[in-house]
């Protein structure tokens, strides 16, 4: 994919037609000159910033892939969704939210935070399981948006929407004059819809997805391979994209109906491909998934199971209780400025 322009708003392509670690990021070039998760080259950046200050860095969520760069922008003001700025007051709610601390428990979760201070900036693949820019970028936050706020850049705007699902306070960035949206991880990549995360949900996941048909927009621009689609692209698209939500809810009631544990649907792996699953990010992505079909499933009575097995299988797939940790997850918050925050001390 290119860069291309739309009025004053520039889409800025990230290395590798936008494949996961890296995502295509938003541009603003205005009053209040902008970007919107700055997932893209390093070089690229470099390049924006020879060209101006850059006020601010909006990013749509917490994942690694819209936030790595944010430590590039020493000078912007860095902001994320009301309901996930805990996460940067405090690496270890993205242990929380992440599924860390669901899947491997709070200790590793500690261990994971601690580690990164160890580590470097890295190119790993699948998964930057460990990579210091965790820590580089969501040590700071300078202001919060929520859902329903209209953000001005001068002579642009763009009214954030409700993209729950795939994370907690995922946003969409509707710009109404022109005709675009930007939906970060609803991207109809061949993969699906990823909700594997302890804050994400199934059914909020393809609600938000679902929500984008009724939008007034000509061109969506996803943060991932797919690139920028027309109207047209997207009402293709989304129906085989929602087809995977059912495919990976075929794998997982035939395999509870076999009598297999969560774990054990896991390890063979229904999202990822099994030989993937050595990696601690991909395995626990996956496990997550699989736990949110194999509840759904059994608590709503689309697979009958002894009562044993079922209350087994319940608690199993029992998901982690943010609210605990003091996450909102019931109302919509007022978004109004945090209270000032120290950068982590990690060095």
């Amino acid at each position: 994919m290119e860069e291309k322009r739309f009025g004053r708003v520039r889409v800025i392509p990230g290395g590798g037609d936008s494949r996961f670690p890296a995502c295509t990021a938003l541009l603003v070039e205005d009053d209040i000159r902008t970007i919107i998760d700055p997932g893209c080259r390093k070089e690229k950046i470099s390049e924006i910033l020879g060209q101006g200050p850059v006020d601010r860095v909006i990013n749509t969520h917490y994942h690694f892939d819209h936030i790595k760069n944010n430590y590039l922008f020493a000078d912007s003001e860095i902001w994320l969704n009301y309901r996930e700025s805990p996460c940067f007051k405090d690496v270890f709610n993205i242990a929380r939210l992440g599924g860390i601390i669901e899947v491997y428990g709070e200790e590793k979760g500690r261990q994971w935070v601690e580690g990164l201070k160890e580590c470097a900036i890295t190119n790993a693949r699948p998964t930057p399981f460990k990579d210091i820019r965790w820590l580089l970028s969501s040590g700071r936050l300078d202001g919060t948006y929520k859902w329903g706020d209209e953000i001005d850049f001068g002579h642009t705007r763009a009214k954030v929407l409700p993209a729950p699902g795939h994370s907690m306070g995922c946003s969409y960035f509707f710009f109404p004059e022109e005709r675009i949206v930007y939906t970060a991880d609803s991207d109809f990549t061949e993969f699906g819809p990823f909700y594997g995360g302890s804050d994400s949900d199934i059914d909020a996941c393809v609600q938000s997805l679902v929500s984008l048909v009724d939008l007034e927009a000509d061109y969506f621009i996803t943060s991932h391979e797919a690139g920028i689609l027309t109207l047209e692209e997207l009402l293709d698209a989304l129906p085989g994209y929602l087809d995977k939500v059912d495919e990976r809810d075929v794998i997982v009631t035939e395999r509870l109906r076999k009598g297999m544990s969560v774990d054990e649907i896991a390890r063979e792996g229904v999202c990822y491909p099994k030989r993937a699953l050595k990696d601690p990010f991909v395995f626990m992505w996956e496990k997550v998934h699989v736990k949110k079909h194999a509840r759904r499933l059994v608590s709503t009575g689309a697979v009958q199971l002894e009562m044993e097995s079922m209350s087994q299988i319940l608690k199993d797939s029992e998901p982690l209780p943010l609210e605990q940790y003091g996450f909102d997850l019931s109302v919509e918050s007022t978004g109004e400025k945090p209270a000032e925050t120290t950068p982590l001390d990690f060095m």
